[in-house]
């Protein structure tokens, strides 16, 4: 063999071997950063146990394999009072607000009329709006189409957020809760109320907060189509991470549903930490989403999945529906 091609495989070997050496650094900064995420601080108030059945098929487990985190901007402006009261002009309110100064969410400017209150929340960005008793409506049978479309106009039209933010998100079907406080989900024909969430143009999926399982911005709509309530939350600066992180798929989850986490209990007026320990007995899990949840203090948002069922009481017959969290990323640590 002549000294050329030795010179030339061994070049072709120490090309392969830089090749292999980059992939290998390669995954293994991914897979540093991967598992380098913190799982969400979920606490639940409920001190009971409890046995918990995943009963989602696996044909309705319809989920990506891999999400990035959403960035969010820590320069975030408050409402100032005057932005506030032009809010409160085009939703109907005169005057001069009655402002509130919360310990935990800040300035609060607050406005009420015989019809509906307002709420205008300056540091969180929160607006949320009321009326002030509810009464069913004429049922106009609206389709999905034309309620997304009463809201994205009641959104423009009264400025509270710039068409080019915002899309329009799920709709849920939403009946009183027999013999209880609230609302659950139904079917379009048993509905009173539509819920209608409002998305960023960044992401398709719903943000939720460690102690409300309701989406940050929604709508809820009569059957007539009139507004019945209303919050909407101003993001600044929502961004997709250049990374994207595997989730937990249909085993991973099944395998890991006992670190799901309560969040709340619907039909029943009292807190989770006023409900006793041991009187949950058993929740079945029969509804799976994805979600992004928001930390107090952080800068960015992780998925998690959110999991209703029906909560089985040891002192009633009624089933109660239960909310929880559990972490979606599948490396993450503690």
């Amino acid at each position: 063999m002549t000294k050329r091609k030795i010179f030339i495989i061994g070049l072709v070997f120490l090309s392969l071997m830089s090749l292999i050496y980059i992939f290998v650094i390669i995954n293994k900064d991914t897979e540093n950063t991967t598992t380098g995420i913190t799982k969400p601080k979920l606490v639940s108030q409920y001190k009971g146990k409890y046995s918990l059945v995943f009963s989602v098929d696996r044909d309705h487990f319809n989920f990506p394999e891999k999400l990035p985190l959403l960035g969010v901007s820590s320069s975030k402006k408050p409402i100032e009072e005057a932005s506030a009261k032009n809010i409160a002009l085009n939703l109907g309110f005169l005057g001069d607000p009655t402002t509130i100064d919360d310990s935990i969410d800040g300035i609060c400017y607050f406005w009420k009329n015989d019809v509906a209150t307002l709420f205008v929340f300056s540091a969180s960005g929160v607006i949320r709006y009321d009326t002030r008793s509810f009464s069913e409506s004429p049922n106009k049978q609206l389709s999905d189409a034309e309620m997304s479309s009463v809201v994205e106009k009641f959104i423009t039209n009264n400025n509270l957020l710039d068409d080019v933010l915002f899309q329009i998100g799920k709709i849920k079907y939403l009946k009183q809760i027999p013999n209880g406080e609230g609302y659950q989900e139904t079917d379009k024909k048993t509905a009173v109320l539509f819920e209608i969430s409002i998305l960023p143009k960044t992401t398709d999926y719903e943000f939720i907060s460690i102690s409300s399982t309701q989406p940050s911005s929604y709508v809820l709509l009569k059957q007539d189509g009139s507004i019945s309530s209303f919050q909407i939350t101003l993001f600044s600066d929502i961004n997709k991470g250049l990374i994207e992180y595997n989730l937990k798929n249909y085993d991973e989850v099944t395998r890991s549903i006992g670190e799901a986490v309560l969040i709340e209990l619907s039909g029943d007026t009292r807190l989770l930490s006023d409900v006793s320990p041991g009187l949950i007995s058993n929740i079945e899990i029969s509804k799976i989403e994805i979600a992004y949840l928001m930390e107090e203090n952080k800068t960015s948002m992780q998925p998690v999945y959110k999991l209703t069922g029906e909560a089985t009481l040891s002192n009633s017959n009624y089933k109660y529906i239960a909310t929880l969290y559990l972490p979606a990323f599948l490396n993450s640590l503690p």
